[in-house]
């Protein structure tokens, strides 16, 4: 018997050289010996002759990889895609059996949930579909409200509420404009996957240091704030 299984990760996560290696050795144990190669940001593509290459790959700038491909056979593969908007981490394979299938399944998200994020990052790494979302129903609003009160609008001259709608029109085209500037900082300060090897590590650890003190700020910000409409009350 074979089944065909898959596999979706959908979460936003860190895998480290010992992650890696603990995949390698799930993948060797259920589907057989694994060739790596990876997709650079450049562009490039470069199949690894081992494992061990792949984990000393310097991993920066253009030369900084987007995807790595796990394949053992035609149809049998893990992509592991730091670009990903929906699943960092998604795979097809063919094995035994269920039962086999559920453990390797069970195995490779447990070896991904160590690096998991907690629910404020993940928040953040999925911004992209809230800045989309948030400009669209902006726009929607302001083009119901005026639509709402066509008799006011029939009162103006056509050129003014052709002027008023395409104000709107425009408003919405620069809203999306600016939340997209937004959203490629935010996604490069909470990547959906952050492939921990090479160079990227030292990118990392400043990505996480600037995310804590922006924490930080937004946290002291808020008790300031709170503080100072609280105690002009509590010493009335």
């Amino acid at each position: 018997m074979k089944v065909n299984g898959s596999i979706d990760y959908k979460n936003s996560t860190t895998l480290n050289e010992n992650q890696i290696r603990e995949i390698d050795a799930i993948v060797n144990e259920y589907l057989g010996t694994p060739e790596y190669s990876a997709e650079l940001i450049s562009g490039d593509k470069i199949t690894f002759d081992n494992l061990e290459e792949l984990l000393h790959f310097d991993n920066f700038e253009n030369r900084k990889i987007e995807k790595i491909i796990i394949r053992v056979d035609y149809g049998t593969y893990i992509y592991i895609d730091c670009d990903s908007k929906i699943y960092p981490v998604h795979g097809d394979y063919g094995i035994s059996s269920v039962d086999k299938s559920d453990e390797f399944k069970r195995k490779i998200i447990s070896v991904l949930n160590k690096g998991k994020r907690n629910k404020i990052y993940e928040f953040f790494a999925m911004s992209y579909y809230i800045g989309v979302f948030f400009s669209i129903w902006v726009t929607i609003t302001i083009y119901s409200f005026l639509m709402s009160n066509p008799s006011e609008l029939k009162k103006l001259p056509n050129g003014v509420s052709y002027l008023i709608v395409m104000i709107c029109a425009l408003f919405g085209i620069l809203l999306f404009y600016l939340l997209e500037k937004i959203n490629k900082w935010i996604k490069s300060l909470f990547p959906r996957l952050v492939l921990y090897i090479g160079e990227e590590k030292e990118k990392e650890n400043k990505r996480e240091k600037l995310r804590g003190n922006i924490f930080w700020v937004i946290v002291v910000g808020l008790l300031v704030s709170i503080s100072g409409g609280l105690l002009p009350n509590i010493f009335k």
